[in-house]
């Protein structure tokens, strides 16, 4: 089987981009009738492909900052799933692409099941957490929420056409499951979320400093919550002398970081951009906790890798909604957009070695037992596909 994945991911160049699927190959190579497996993501950068050995990376062109272009969103969406759809029939005939997966519904997905159908290949669907939320929240920041009602219209209609058309979906938790069903898809199960457990794992690595380090790893972006972070961090600071690093990129970079100036942090939070994912096991094993502020997310990548790495994680209930992280027991959670009751979790955790030393074993037990098998969950529905469709 030949097998293309297609990404949402949007970054500035092909180096950053890199920087996300550098080990995704570990992820299927045990499996023997996986030939090829192509990659695609949106960059701005002039377009290229990257080979080795079986594993091959595409760019897909972003004529316009989608994020950034709030009158002509609707416009670059468009230029961009254009330009995807042309991409994926090229390498789909050029390589003998079997199966064609969306990693989500509004950017990729219909470019994706367009191919599919225009080629006669298999569609699948990932789904990796609720859009309307991230929706609701960009469209604030982009001060677009008059069309808000008018979006998530569209987005619903937009699901139901996906949801019925691919030939299956893969959801990471099972209240995404129910919200496949409803919209119509008719082969839907469950997926883990992928992680390389062979990286991530504890290391014996001493930090830059003293102080307790408190890390973020994801987008910055107005649904992930940083801002109210930096606030819960605001109040930790008055108990523990603590540092903040967040790493990532997104929308609301530059307006997190004026906010920091003006809370006078700026001594104490490090904005660390995108870095290679190679290299955020040892950011992990630095940081003494990791907190996910989101207000939407599916089963949060960065939380099963912590828990591998055993470090206490602190989420909000949109993060747990997958009933695989109870408070407590794997990990602190805390209602999204409370700064106080962040940033008492945040103390408390720093605090307690006891809760602490709780927290990261049953997480760990916890990923390990349940939220490991990526690889193997796709390989044995791929494979269904692929006898059931004979391609």
């Amino acid at each position: 089987m030949n097998i293309a994945i297609v990404s949402p991911l949007r970054v500035n160049t092909f180096t950053e981009g890199y920087c996300f699927f550098e080990d995704f190959p570990e992820l299927f190579k045990n499996y023997e009738d996986v030939r090829e497996i192509h990659v695609f993501f949106f960059t701005r950068s002039k377009g290229r492909t990257y080979f080795s050995n079986d594993f091959y990376l595409h760019t897909v062109s972003m004529p316009l900052k989608i994020d950034q272009h709030p009158i002509l969103l609707p416009l670059s969406i468009f230029l961009c799933q254009l330009n995807l759809l042309v991409s994926l029939l090229k390498i789909i005939k050029a390589y003998n692409v079997n199966i064609i997966e969306a990693n989500d519904v509004l950017l990729t997905g219909p470019p994706s099941l367009l191919a599919a159908k225009l080629s006669r290949r298999i569609s699948t669907l990932y789904v990796a957490g609720p859009m309307e939320e991230t929706i609701k929240h960009k469209l604030g920041f982009l001060k677009m929420k008059s069309f808000t009602g008018i979006a998530l219209k569209f987005f619903i209609i937009l699901k139901k056409m996906l949801f019925s058309n691919v030939d299956h979906v893969f959801c990471v938790t099972r209240y995404l499951i129910e919200d496949a069903k409803k919209y119509g898809a008719k082969s839907v199960s469950w997926t883990p979320t992928d992680v390389n457990a062979k990286i991530f794992k504890p290391m014996n690595i001493s930090k830059e400093g003293n102080k307790p380090r408190i890390l973020y790893i994801g987008r910055l972006d107005p649904d992930k919550g940083v801002s109210y972070l930096i606030d819960a961090f605001n109040i930790v600071r008055s108990q523990v002398d603590a540092e903040l690093h967040l790493i990532g990129a997104g929308l609301e970079r530059e307006k997190l970081e004026k906010k920091v100036v003006s809370l006078g942090l700026s001594d104490s939070v490090y904005f660390r951009g995108i870095i290679h994912h190679r290299k955020i096991p040892v950011e992990i094993n630095k940081c003494d906790v990791i907190v996910l502020p989101s207000f939407s997310e599916g089963i949060p990548r960065i939380a099963v890798e912590a828990a591998l790495c055993l470090k206490p994680i602190i989420l909000t209930p949109i993060c747990s909604a997958s009933g695989f992280f109870e408070h407590g027991v794997h990990a602190m959670i805390v209602p999204p957009g409370n700064a106080y009751e962040l940033a008492r979790a945040i103390i408390r955790v720093l605090t307690d070695k006891t809760l602490r030393e709780r927290l990261v074993i049953n997480a760990q037990d916890m990923v390990r037992r349940k939220l490991l098998s990526y690889g193997e969950e796709h390989i044995r529905i791929y494979r269904t596909l692929y006898i059931l469709k004979g391609k």
